[in-house]
């Protein structure tokens, strides 16, 4: 965990004020997501804290705030080491918050609680349009009391290296992305989420600023991973209710009749109505999946966060592009593998 969290940080220090001409921005803390610069993000705003934020900053005209990862607390050791237990652990009295995080626009502002009887207040479109650096929060004790949202002192954080040339690791960045997507396309549906051929690839992939090219990439192998993150857990659902229903035609119980039956829609199955043996299969195949959604997770949360708490564009290229490169080995092998094989895919499937 490389990330850089803010110094000094105490979730039960007293309010402060800022200091004269300093920037002060509202915070709104994420436990399991990271944004890119350049990206469009709509969302339902229900918690009254929030509704609060919403309607200063569109009171006020700033129409902006900062969204930032929360620092999870560390997991407790005798839980099963399983996605879940760890995204439950981002979710409890978090420690801190990330020291770099991304400025969010409101483009849209729509309040839509008539029509949502009251359950949601305001949906709103917003621009990621640039990275900001957190100094000082001015009212800590927020982070988990819900009475009103954090506020921060922060300053636009700029590269390092502003200036320098980095067109050759900007061209090798563009040039190990192409091969991702050539490989793709040759493996076809053998390769289930993957980019379409047909996506746009001419010109530098790899040119830095809040809007430039860059981030855009990045953009697009956060979905990439993103996509194959939902896949493999709707295999693992998948997986979970045939194991249950193998079980149920065992007794001979239908599912589909239980379902008619049931008012709800719904069937609902404890895993201690489970027999002991077929209680430990459920309890591996989680466990299983979990491993292999690591890095799947590390990705998505702790490389982008890097991404972008790092200070200098020629970095951000290495890390983005060593990313892609282990992508490139994997699905050079996988094809060599299935040329042995004579396995043949089909491009006709959807593609990202």
């Amino acid at each position: 965990d490389q990330v850089h969290w803010v110094q000094g940080f105490d979730p039960d220090g007293p309010d402060e004020e800022a200091a004269e001409g300093e920037m002060v921005l509202p915070v709104f803390p994420l436990q399991h997501a990271v944004h890119i610069p350049g990206t469009v993000h709509t969302l339902n705003i229900f918690e009254p804290r929030y509704c609060e934020m919403y309607s200063n900053i569109i009171l006020n005209g700033s129409r902006r705030f900062v969204v930032t990862l929360v620092q999870p607390q560390p997991q407790n050791p005798d839980k099963p080491d399983t996605l879940g237990n760890k995204l439950k652990s981002l979710k409890s009295s978090p420690k801190s918050i990330a020291e770099v995080g991304v400025v969010f626009y409101v483009e849209e502002f729509n309040k839509v609680d008539e029509e949502t009887e009251g359950v949601i207040k305001y949906v709103c479109k917003h621009r990621v349009i640039g990275r900001v650096k957190i100094h000082k929060i001015l009212n800590p004790r927020y982070l988990q009391d819900r009475n009103t949202y954090l506020r921060a002192v922060v300053e636009d954080f700029k590269d390092d290296d502003e200036g320098a040339d980095c067109m050759d690791e900007e061209v090798k960045l563009s040039n190990t992305f192409r091969k991702v997507v050539e490989l793709h396309d040759k493996l076809g549906s053998t390769e289930t989420v993957r980019f379409s051929a047909q996506m746009t690839m001419g010109g530098n992939l790899g040119i830095r600023g809040e809007q430039g090219t860059f981030w855009q990439t990045a953009s697009l192998w956060q979905v990439l991973v993103q996509e194959r993150l939902g896949a493999f857990q709707t295999a693992r659902v998948v997986a979970e209710q045939q194991m249950v229903q193998d079980f149920l035609q065992e007794q001979g119980l239908d599912l589909e009749e239980l379902l008619q039956q049931s008012d709800s829609g719904r069937v609902g199955i404890r895993l201690t109505d489970l027999p002991g043996n077929l209680q430990d299969r459920y309890l591996k195949l989680q466990d299983e999946f979990a491993e292999e959604s690591k890095p799947f997770v590390a990705l998505l949360i702790w490389f982008f966060q890097s991404l972008l708490q790092e200070p200098t564009h020629g970095r951000r290229l290495e890390m983005l592009d060593n990313v892609m490169t282990k992508e490139v080995l994997r699905l050079q092998a996988k094809a060599s593998m299935q040329e042995v094989l004579g396995i043949v895919g089909n491009n006709e499937d959807d593609d990202e």
